[in-house]
């Protein structure tokens, strides 16, 4: 029987950094399958504003039995005129499991955080060939209605 826990990272660990490295390619050819680098998600993990969401299935048929399945990387950001406001990051379920409610759960469990933060509204990034993610997304009340824009900082 296959059993599903969705839950924030409390402390670092290798085998996490390793299975999340390689879930992430799922995400994006930018994401080279080697474990996430220990101090980004050490700092993650010890944030009072940041999170790392994970989900685990427990499944036999499965060599690990346990393994992270899905993924999320929560964030509050805040500015005097818009007050307090959530950003998720790197939202990605196995592809081996998608469409059985792993998305949900993390969603559901993601929404309780930034709830718990006082965040009123959730903002985030799709690439726009992500077309089942944006299905999913519009199916949790998601809208568009901004344009992103990013530059890259330089370093002095």
């Amino acid at each position: 029987m296959n059993s599903l826990k969705v839950e924030i990272l409390k402390q670092y660990s290798e085998k996490d950094a390793e299975e999340l490295g390689i879930l992430l390619k799922d995400l994006s050819p930018n994401f080279n399958g080697k474990p996430v680098e220990k101090k980004l998600l050490e700092t993650i993990i010890n944030s009072p504003d940041r999170a790392q969401l994970v989900a685990r299935l427990e499944d036999p048929n499965f060599e690990p039995r346990i393994r992270i399945v899905g993924a999320a990387s929560l964030n509050i950001t805040m500015g005097i005129g818009a007050g307090v406001k959530g950003y998720l990051e790197d939202f990605v379920t196995d592809s081996n499991v998608q469409r059985q409610g792993v998305g949900s759960a993390m969603w559901e469990e993601m929404m309780i955080w930034f709830s718990e933060k006082d965040a009123t509204y959730l903002n985030f990034t799709s690439h726009s060939s992500r077309v089942a993610a944006h299905k999913f997304y519009f199916s949790k009340g998601a809208e568009t209605e901004t344009t992103p824009f990013k530059v890259a900082v330089k370093r002095p």
